[in-house]
């Protein structure tokens, strides 16, 4: 199954913050939301300047969060 857009992209964000919280439960909000943007990849999408100017070119990924130690030890 393929699925596109942001309902898609809110569940799988939920997912990878939900692994983050379940790991590191001190962790607040605007911290999980940190690392799940340093976890992401910069300007790997394709992107339509006229349409999506205000929106981030961002790509999440989840093995990335290994690289930040959110793993460590799990």
């Amino acid at each position: 199954i393929i699925v596109s857009g942001t309902s898609a992209a809110a569940a799988i964000a939920a997912g990878v913050a939900a692994q983050i919280i379940s790991r590191h439960s001190e962790m607040t909000a605007a911290q999980v939301q940190k690392h799940l943007t340093d976890s992401a990849v910069s300007d790997i999408l394709f992107w339509d300047e006229d349409v999506y100017h205000t929106t981030p070119n961002r790509l999440l990924q989840s093995v990335r969060l290994s690289s930040l130690k959110l793993w460590a030890g799990t």
